[in-house]
């Protein structure tokens, strides 16, 4: 069961299909300040993610939520629209660090 905070309490019981290793074997950026920058000799960045306003949810589809260990009754509830968007934040968020083709040109770090 995960719980988190949102102005009120939000637990939802998930099993995730992911293998949580990228974070954990990789080094990780030495500087904490969440600023556009050039990221070195790292290959993520711990991150304070915005909280998104007038929260919507388009679409979701049955068999990626079965990929995740998901019911298709869960990508309907609040708490999946909470945690998906960001408004309820998992513990330790990070943003990749990347690189490639972006519009013709080799860029060498997009994330």
């Amino acid at each position: 069961m995960l719980t988190l905070q949102i102005g009120e309490k939000i637990s939802m019981a998930v099993k995730f299909n992911i293998k949580d290793t990228f974070n954990k074997k990789l080094p990780a950026d030495s500087i904490l300040e969440n600023s556009r920058r050039q990221v070195e000799e790292a290959r993520f960045s711990y991150v304070r993610a915005k909280t998104p306003n007038n929260l919507s949810l388009l679409r979701t589809l049955p068999k990626m939520l079965a990929h995740v260990g998901l019911l298709e009754e869960d990508g309907k509830t609040k708490n999946f629209l909470h945690v998906l968007s960001g408004a309820v934040v998992l513990p330790n968020p990070y943003a990749m660090c990347y690189a490639g083709h972006q519009f013709g040109n080799w860029v060498g770090q997009l994330g």
